[in-house]
């Protein structure tokens, strides 16, 4: 059975070429925001989870919008988050 490593390289490359990925990223990263946080949109707490108070308003809006639209994302929101996820590696 092969174990995956998972470095910053290789879950960058997976964001960089997997629409699914970008999804789960946001989903992820979204259930470290505080309550208070997903409920304005806006990061409040300068914690090291969840989004960064600049991609917050936006990657907020898709996490809420993903379960609607059965996890997927069009191209222009695919476009604007691959860039903001990368730095979200750890």
């Amino acid at each position: 059975m092969d174990t995956m490593i998972w470095t910053k390289e290789t879950i960058q490359e997976l964001i960089r070429t997997n629409d699914k990925a970008v999804a789960k990223a946001i989903l992820a990263l979204y259930a470290r925001q505080t309550e208070s946080e997903r409920s304005t949109e806006h990061t409040q707490v300068e914690n090291g989870m969840g989004f960064n108070r600049l991609d917050a308003p936006f990657l907020t809006s898709i996490a809420k919008a993903l379960p609607r639209y059965g996890n997927h994302m069009t191209p222009r929101q695919l476009e604007k988050a691959r860039p903001m996820l990368l730095k979200y590696w750890r």
